[in-house]
């Protein structure tokens, strides 16, 4: 089963679903804003992402422009970062098995159903 873990309000995670409704693949959808992220968890995505925590980050997102961006962080302060603020992380982020990808261009999923 795929998980997504989207924004219902973006346009882009939209897409992704459509995708997936298109191609009858059995999914579960899970609300960003429902996400219950734990340190574990988000090391998961992110080795599944093969990303850094920095990767993951919504540089635009107006948090990490006006309070973040400045700042020198390691990665594990990153991970905290992204724990306190989960809103910061890119979405839709879309989990088949042991491949994970960024939904952004939404045909990115393509390569993981």
């Amino acid at each position: 089963m795929i998980v997504i873990y989207h924004n219902p309000k973006c346009k882009i995670a939209g897409k992704c679903i459509n995708i997936l409704e298109t191609r009858n693949v059995d999914q579960s959808r899970i609300k960003h804003e429902d996400l219950v992220l734990t340190e574990e968890k988000l090391r998961k995505i992110l080795s599944l992402l093969n990303y850094n925590p920095i990767d993951i980050i919504r540089k635009r997102h107006f948090l990490w422009k006006s309070l973040l961006k400045n700042l020198n962080f390691t990665d594990d302060e990153l991970i905290k970062v992204i724990l306190q603020y989960p809103k910061l992380m890119k979405n839709p982020i879309v989990i088949n098995g042991n491949k994970a990808v960024i939904g952004n261009p939404p045909e990115t999923i393509l390569d993981i159903i």
